[in-house]
């Protein structure tokens, strides 16, 4: 299909990074049975990984900034060679495919990976990125996760991280977990429309631990106000102390068997990443069920601290 027409036309588009592992082939599973149901686009988009030292990279700089090494130009016949194998491969993994009249799209680039994904979103009006990722801790978050972090922190779309192959399509209980703090309402109507399109109860939870303490009186009454102007019924409030954010949303997800979780993500760079942008990303590597993120814009800051609702 050409990738262009898909610009012009009201189509949803859902987009699987596919690396040919068994978590990449049970996100296809799980994508194919969404873009069944909504009548979307199925891209898979295979990313050949290059050496770390092609492009110039800082903490919070993006990296393929810089020029190819000459390591790199020496391997670039090679690269390109395996890209034309690999995008064979990835096209013969298409059409065995059990698509029901689903229009599928492969493309395989070369480049760092998160980059590549990100890019290839915005470029092509990427609606939702679903992600396999097998999860990480430890020392293995700074190699094992680092793709899947990126992508949830860099892509302007919703992304779907799955740990595993989500068989029933039923998302019917959804954890929203948020401070519903004024910024939060820019990507809430994000999450609503992925809970309309399953009919799900959206479980709005605002986690309290000693380092944010707020009355359960002063939250609820956030939460009310902030989910008001948005003409929703169905969902209800929940207040969980706990000593950590983190520990929080999981175990309250564990406590009501959800079906998935949902955050948003500043996508902040830098230090300010290290001060409050872990919290969606370390869920998802943590997580045992399915995580959707939506990055919201950034909220302003004074004197390199955030102010909720400023």
């Amino acid at each position: 299909m050409n990738l262009s027409n898909l610009k012009e036309k009201n189509i949803m588009n859902i987009l699987v990074p596919f690396d040919f592992t068994d978590y990449a082939e049970q996100a296809v599973t799980t994508a194919l049975q969404l873009a069944k149901k909504e009548k979307a686009t199925l891209h898979l988009l295979t990313a050949i990984n290059v050496p770390l030292d092609w492009a110039y990279s800082t903490m919070g700089a993006a990296a393929g900034s810089g020029m190819p090494s000459d390591a790199f130009m020496v391997q670039m016949p090679d690269i390109e060679s395996n890209k034309e194998k690999i995008s064979e491969k990835l096209n013969d993994f298409a059409q065995k495919l059990n698509r029901e009249g689903v229009s599928i799209v492969t493309e395989t680039t070369i480049g760092f990976p998160w980059e590549q994904i990100t890019n290839y979103a915005k470029d092509q009006n990427i609606d939702l990125i679903v992600m396999g990722s097998h999860g990480a801790s430890g020392l293995n978050e700074l190699f094992i996760g680092s793709n899947a972090e990126k992508v949830v922190r860099f892509a302007e779309c919703p992304v779907l991280t799955l740990h595993d192959e989500v068989k029933d399509l039923a998302f019917k209980n959804l954890v929203f977990a948020s401070s519903f703090y004024g910024e939060t309402a820019k990507s809430f109507p994000k999450v609503l429309k992925f809970a309309k399109m399953f009919g799900a109860h959206i479980h709005l939870l605002k986690v309290i631990s000693s380092s944010s303490f707020e009355t359960t009186r002063y939250s609820t009454k956030l939460i009310k106000d902030f989910i008001k102007p948005f003409d929703f019924d169905n969902y209800s409030i929940h207040i969980y102390n706990e000593t950590s954010v983190e520990k929080g949303v999981l175990n309250f997800a564990e406590d009501i068997d959800a079906d998935i979780i949902a955050m948003e993500t500043h996508g902040r760079k830098g230090l300010a990443h290290l001060f409050i942008g872990s919290i969606a990303e370390d869920i998802t590597n943590h997580a045992k069920r399915p995580v959707l993120t939506v990055k919201i814009e950034e909220v302003p800051t004074k004197y390199g601290v955030i102010f909720p609702g400023s």
